[in-house]
């Protein structure tokens, strides 16, 4: 009896087992046994790009191929679309040498190496002499910024190399090259001199310097006191020798300038309010402008302007195009209001940045003027 009970017990369990084994073995054989590559890449140059495919066993295997190099940075990799990895654009990134090989989703199969060499891009026919104009140029930040060189000469005229264009000075022109570099277009950025030439991509070749001159920008200036007779309630007003001392006494305090009189900022392309000031405090300071057209309020208030606390007189300057052509304000007759601050604060209710005026701040300025932009 026993023996019958341990014989049913036995074919019951090779009865269930047998299903499982032959799960197991579908699933083995949808996996990768073997991987084969091949490509043209075994040298190659910078920038080079070719095709490697790989073959595998058996053919019908949904198993992933990942690819691999053994020294990064040579190649890179790039699987073709809808290829499941079986077939990968590699690309001459830098020189050196590297083995790329494949490998299947699970690690378990790796395929033969292929050892690549990668070289440099060898430019044939170098450039051995470049001529460029030799005449000075003057630019004029804003109003004249750019002017365009072309070479004049290459020594051989047929040569491909690419040339560049280089500045003694950082800072003053940006050269921006195009056509190979046989042009440059020189755009001034900051006032000075500075010279440029050209150079060949491999140095075997200079040309002589051009001497570029960067003036500032040109402006006109109008001046622009304060109206003695248009100071607010909370602000203490000292004119002398033409110093303006400003005291804020209380949460109100501002001061108008003189109305413009016979000439119109409106129409200048860029407009400034400029002045030399000194301040009794350390911390940072600020200031508002309000904009009123013949006396009125025009909807416009620049705010939160910072001017930094200054102990020696030193010049403050302050763009007023965006609100003067938003609003249409800056005719002669219209006036700007000042009112000086020297913290923020926050808004109780609404949580927004709000004058935090403190008694006592001072702001001494002298010249105030208004700058137009030519």
């Amino acid at each position: 009896m026993k023996n019958r009970i341990f014989f049913i017990g036995c074919l019951l369990i090779a009865a269930l087992s047998i299903p499982q084994c032959k799960d197991d073995k579908k699933e083995d054989d949808n996996l990768i046994k073997t991987i084969a590559i091949a490509g043209d890449v075994e040298d190659m140059t910078v920038g080079q790009e070719a095709n490697v495919v790989a073959t595998i066993t058996p053919d019908g295997s949904m198993e992933a191929i990942e690819w691999k190099a053994t020294v990064d940075g040579i190649v890179s990799f790039t699987p073709k679309s809808g290829t499941n990895g079986r077939e990968v654009a590699v690309k001459a990134v830098a020189e050196g040498e590297t083995q790329i090989y494949a490998v299947s989703g699970t690690g378990k199969v790796e395929s033969d190496k292929i050892t690549v060499t990668v070289s440099a891009v060898v430019v044939q026919n170098l450039i051995t002499a470049i001529s460029i104009p030799d005449d000075d140029i003057d630019l004029i930040l804003v109003n004249d910024v750019e002017k365009v060189v072309n070479v004049t000469a290459v020594e051989p005229d047929n040569s491909d190399e690419t040339i560049e264009w280089k500045a003694t000075t950082v800072g003053i022109v940006t050269l921006t090259p195009s056509n190979n570099g046989r042009t440059v277009t020189i755009t001034a950025v900051a006032a000075g001199t500075t010279e440029i030439y050209a150079e060949s991509e491999s140095g075997g070749a200079i040309s002589s310097e051009i001497t570029v001159s960067v003036a500032p920008q040109q402006y006109n200036e109008h001046a622009l006191p304060f109206d003695p007779d248009a100071v607010g309630g909370d602000l203490s007003y000292v004119e002398d020798d033409g110093i303006y001392s400003l005291t804020v006494t209380g949460d109100n305090p501002y001061i108008f300038f003189i109305p413009f009189d016979g000439y119109h900022p409106y129409q200048a392309p860029k407009i400034a309010i400029v002045f030399e000031y000194t301040t009794n405090e350390r911390a940072s300071n600020s200031a508002i402008f309000h904009f009123f057209g013949g006396g009125n309020p025009v909807g416009q208030t620049a705010w939160n302007i910072k001017i930094p606390a200054a102990d020696v007189w030193t010049t403050f300057e302050y763009d007023l195009t965006s609100n003067i052509k938003s609003s249409g304000w800056g005719w002669s007759g219209d006036v700007l209001r000042f009112a000086p601050i020297n913290e923020w604060g926050e808004n109780n209710y609404t949580g927004s940045e709000v004058p935090a005026f403190e008694t006592g701040f001072e702001i001494n300025i002298k010249n105030p003027r208004i700058r137009l932009y030519l």
